[in-house]
């Protein structure tokens, strides 16, 4: 039932010299720590690993449902990050490796090693862009796998390129059983969107673009608030593809489809997961629309999660049993691993 060596296997056998793997959640309180956990366990018999977030993990209790949280686990000799005030507490314990500028609160975000086992939070930049540099600099000292503790959001690494291999932890907490196969469904068809970097008409501010003959004939900053002007300029022009830097949401859809499809023979997103629109919705677009994308939506494996904090638990087998129907992606039953 358990795929988890060849979760392990996928990760090592990557040609990448040095893996950056992320972690996330279909919904929040996934259980990605406990996964977190899991993983960097295993990885860590390989060689060292280094842990990154995308924000905060491991905090004592969940700042918004108020119940407590599993501290991240630290193997010996990985390397992690967090904020100063959060590192004194280990003295002896840890070295201090960089001491970034990025901050969390007032307090600056270091990355350090751990000389011994050792449970806490960990705590990375905001920012996408000082992800990546964080990451960079954690690279700089050559371990062996990054694991990134990431949410699904364009401001976070988990979206970028850089990313090598995603773990995607299916949650009861997302919803009912029918709720969570349609939500797979949805995310398993946004991985079919291939990539096309379109670097000749990308610019620097993202904006969303009409594009024939490798010009750009209309420009705004987004298309949200912009869909009237869109469809007139459409009605009396052809356009050979539309770009879209931001979420294209099913309200909008509705709004752009009829001209996008009869006028335009492309669309490109920035992001697979910017799609945002219901599982009927995107199989209509991709029925008359070529889609691409300028990065790929890489789901390496799934970790099922049976268990709700909310107290909607699924049956484990049950849920296993009908995930499985969906897709060749390795999958982990936490509730067995765990």
């Amino acid at each position: 039932m358990n795929n988890q060596n060849e979760i392990i296997r996928k990760i090592t056998d990557m040609s990448t010299e040095i893996p950056f793997v992320a972690i996330t959640g279909i919904c929040k309180n996934a259980g990605k720590t406990t996964f977190l956990n899991w993983l960097s366990a295993r990885l860590s018999q390989l060689g060292q690993v280094a842990l990154l977030t995308t924000g905060r993990d491991g905090e004592d209790y969940d700042l918004v449902g108020g119940h407590e949280k599993p501290k991240v686990s630290i193997p010996q000799n990985s390397i992690f990050v967090t904020h100063s005030n959060i590192l004194e507490r280990f003295s002896g314990k840890v070295e201090i490796l960089f001491k970034s500028e990025y901050k969390a609160g007032s307090f600056k975000i270091w990355i350090a090693k751990a000389l011994q086992d050792i449970e806490t939070e960990i705590i990375g930049p905001s920012t996408a862009s000082e992800q990546v540099n964080l990451a960079s600099q954690i690279k700089s000292y050559q371990p062996r796998f990054i694991i990134i503790d990431g949410s699904l959001d364009r401001k976070a690494i988990t979206l970028k390129a850089e990313i090598d291999a995603m773990i995607l932890v299916v949650s009861a907490n997302f919803g009912t059983l029918e709720e969570i196969i349609a939500e797979l469904n949805r995310l398993l068809l946004l991985t079919k969107v291939p990539q096309e970097n379109f670097s000749h008409i990308a610019n620097p501010n993202e904006n969303f673009l009409l594009v024939k003959d490798g010009k750009v004939l209309f420009e705004r900053r987004t298309l949200l608030g912009f869909e009237k002007e869109i469809n007139a300029f459409l009605s009396d022009n052809k356009v050979d593809y539309v770009y879209i830097p931001g979420v294209l949401t099913d309200s909008i859809w509705e709004k752009v489809k009829t001209s996008f499809i009869n006028k335009a023979k492309t669309l490109v997103i920035y992001h697979p997961y910017q799609l945002h629109l219901s599982y009927e919705n995107l199989q209509n677009l991709f029925k008359k629309m070529n889609v691409y994308a300028k990065y790929e939506f890489k789901i390496s494996g799934l970790a099922l999660n049976s268990f709700s904090i909310k107290g909607r638990h699924l049956d484990a087998n049950l849920l296993y049993q009908e995930i499985v129907k969906l897709t060749d992606i390795p999958i982990i039953d936490c509730m067995e691993v765990f």
